[in-house]
């Protein structure tokens, strides 16, 4: 009887020794398993959180790049706007020194005879104040008989020099001011001036 109890606790003992190494081995596994699961986990959230970063840089740097690229071009075109303004001052300070008293009659002269030739009497004349005055009486005593048609003299406010001429009813007109020969030189040049520009930054770089 005694050795039959014996045999039996030895049983037990050896049967709950495998049975505890056999639950060790399983959390051992689960826990492994579950430390595996966060190690990748971890790895994915890092890399994705890198990759995050990598797009964030790059995307920094092109809008950086950008911006600068649309720096230079609105410095360029600052350049050129004040460079055709100092262009477009120039010319009409130019037009207004050739327009002298002698040029002007003779062309006021000119424009007038050619239209009461085609029977267009009914002209005003605009002229600078300043210039009026000193070729009022010379245009009446070589036009007297187109301004007893009807042509008038009339002062041309905010112009430093030259003309412009109309018909009565505004259907038709010419501007010879400074102003106004400037802005056809001008539209003509801009173009041109504007590619000067252009060839001048394309060698620079």
């Amino acid at each position: 009887m005694e050795v039959q109890l014996k045999e039996l606790i030895e049983r037990i003992k050896s049967e709950g020794i495998k049975s505890a190494e056999e639950q060790a081995e399983q959390i051992i596994g689960a826990a492994e398993k579950k430390a595996s699961e966060i190690i990748l986990k971890a790895t994915e959230n890092a890399k994705e959180i890198a990759d995050r970063a990598e797009n964030a840089a790059a995307n920094s740097e092109r809008a950086g790049i950008e911006a600068l690229k649309q720096a230079g071009r609105d410095l360029i075109l600052n350049v050129q706007a004040r460079i055709i303004d100092l262009f477009k001052a120039i010319v009409i300070r130019e037009i207004g020194s050739a327009l002298s008293e002698n040029v002007l009659a003779e062309i006021i002269i000119t424009v007038i005879k050619n239209w009461t030739d085609k029977g267009i009497d009914a002209l005003q004349l605009l002229i600078s104040s300043q210039q009026g005055k000193k070729l009022e009486d010379y245009l009446m005593s070589k036009l007297a008989a187109d301004f007893k048609k009807g042509v008038e003299i009339l002062p041309l406010p905010g112009s430093a020099a030259g003309f412009r001429i109309s018909e009565k009813n505004g259907s038709a007109y010419y501007d010879f001011t400074d102003r106004g020969i400037a802005e056809l030189l001008i539209e003509y040049l801009n173009p041109r001036i504007a590619g000067y520009i252009s060839e001048a930054v394309s060698e620079k770089q």
